[in-house]
């Protein structure tokens, strides 16, 4: 739907942006669908805020349109101990149409990797993923059942983490977390995150640029 777009310096006072992210509280997936602890979803808890976010990417993605677009979006900070998840993330597709990470720890290289399948391969051992990350199973038969997950797929793009960097991309695209430790920071990678869907235009022509790149021979 979109392109991979890395955008740097993202917010203008990202420090204004990590007091936001202390004052939230966290808790861990009660489903076992994501690693680490999650905040409340904003559009709850900081209206104000979700709506700058946002406004923010779409400026990024639809710069003639962004102030006239509805959108459905589940939005949170994410904290995750790389002491706690040693391994590489899964490999994986989110809901939505969009996703957008900002990294907002000091972390070097824990960013996000994308993959492409090597035949027609699909995710697999959800179910111990979420059995993992709920404590069901011991945490050393992760590596056995990440590594059958990943290795369907081929690396083709390793995007680096750096602080206050906004990455933006199509959510279908097969992706994962790169890391989760990092010798440069020892601290949680905390992260700002959206699946965004439903995207439309009020009273507009709307047009993704993707496609109508395909559309030219």
């Amino acid at each position: 739907m979109i392109p991979i777009i890395i955008e740097d310096n993202f917010f203008k006072d990202p420090e204004k942006v990590l007091k936001l992210c202390d004052e939230c509280s966290f808790e861990k997936s009660s489903d076992g669908r994501w690693p680490g602890t999650r905040s409340k979803l904003l559009h709850e808890t900081n209206l104000d805020f979700f709506k700058i976010f946002h406004s923010k990417i779409f400026a990024l993605l639809y710069p003639y349109h962004y102030q006239n677009i509805d959108y459905a979006a589940l939005s949170s900070f994410q904290k995750v101990d790389g002491n706690t998840y040693k391994n590489e993330g899964w490999v994986h597709t989110d809901p939505g149409e969009i996703t957008a990470i900002v990294y907002l720890s000091k972390h070097e290289d824990c960013g996000t990797s994308f993959w492409e399948s090597k035949s027609f391969e699909a995710p697999i051992h959800n179910d111990k993923k979420e059995n993992i990350y709920l404590n069901k199973l011991p945490k050393q038969e992760e590596l056995k059942y990440l590594n059958e997950n990943n290795n369907q797929f081929t690396k083709i793009l390793d995007v680096k983490s750096k602080f206050n960097r906004a990455l933006i991309f199509d959510a279908k695209k097969l992706h994962s977390a790169s890391k989760f430790t990092d010798t440069s920071d020892e601290s949680e990678r905390t992260t700002l995150i959206s699946f965004i869907n439903g995207i439309k235009v009020k009273n507009d022509v709307f047009k993704s640029g993707v496609l109508e790149n395909k559309r030219v021979d």
